[in-house]
């Protein structure tokens, strides 16, 4: 009985609780880390199917490559979401997810909450 309250003070030790006001000071550390480098890597820093995804991007809008930095995940197999970062900064441009099996591009809608299909014609 005494060595499980002893772990359990030693979790209260470890792993304190976070007010608000800690929360807050947190978040502006980590924007402030965040602005000096910018979010995101540069093109030749993704994996090969981030860096065909962002070229998608590129052609189906007509954008520089080098004008942003970019994060990647998959959301699911084969669909690599692609957030574009005016390049240095936390500044969002645009979201993408690009369907590598079907040849899919898709933008986020901020408006809607939903991609939408980007027509590679326009």
């Amino acid at each position: 009985m005494r060595i499980k309250r002893q772990r359990q003070r030693q979790r209260r030790i470890l792993t304190p609780k976070l007010t608000a006001s800690d929360e807050s000071d947190s978040s502006l550390i980590n924007s402030e880390s965040e602005s000096q480098s910018g979010t995101g890597s540069a093109y030749d820093d993704l994996s090969s199917s981030a860096q065909t995804a962002v070229s998608e991007i590129a052609a189906a809008t007509g954008g520089d490559i080098s004008d942003y930095d970019y994060t990647a995940s998959e959301p699911h197999t084969d669909v690599y979401e692609i957030k574009c970062y005016v390049s240095g900064t936390n500044d969002l441009a645009d979201t993408y997810r690009y369907d590598d099996v079907n040849d899919i591009l898709a933008r986020y809608n901020t408006s809607t909450g939903k991609f939408e299909t980007v027509d590679s014609n326009d």
